[in-house]
C-alpha cells in the first residue's frame, strides 16, 4: 500500500493522501472493518507526523526570532529611525 509505504518513509503529507483516498475506496468496496480501522489508524499517524513537523518548525522560528541575529536586525532598524530624522 502506498500511503504505507509514505508513512514509513516520513513523508506524512504524501502518506496523509493517500490513506484518504484508500479509506474512500475501503468504504466504497465495503472492506472489512479490521482492515478499514488499519486504514483510519494509519492516517492518523501520518496527521500527528505533519502536527510534529508544523511544531518544529514553529520552534524553528521561535528560536530565530528570539536569536541574536534578528535581535541585530531590530537595533539596526531603530538606529535608522533614529538617525533619519
Amino acid at each position: 500500500m502506498e500511503g504505507k509505504r509514505r508513512l514509513e518513509a516520513g513523508n506524512y503529507s504524501e502518506a496523509e493522501r493517500h490513506l484518504t483516498v484508500a479509506i474512500a475506496q475501503a468504504e466504497q468496496r465495503c472492506y472489512p472493518v479490521a482492515k478499514r480501522n488499519a486504514l483510519r489508524l494509519q492516517l492518523a499517524e501520518a496527521q500527528a507526523g505533519l502536527l510534529r513537523d508544523r511544531a518544529l518548525a514553529i520552534r524553528g522560528w521561535e528560536s530565530y526570532l528570539s536569536s541574536g541575529l534578528f535581535a541585530l536586525a531590530g537595533s539596526a532598524v531603530r538606529f535608522w529611525r533614529t538617525t533619519s530624522v
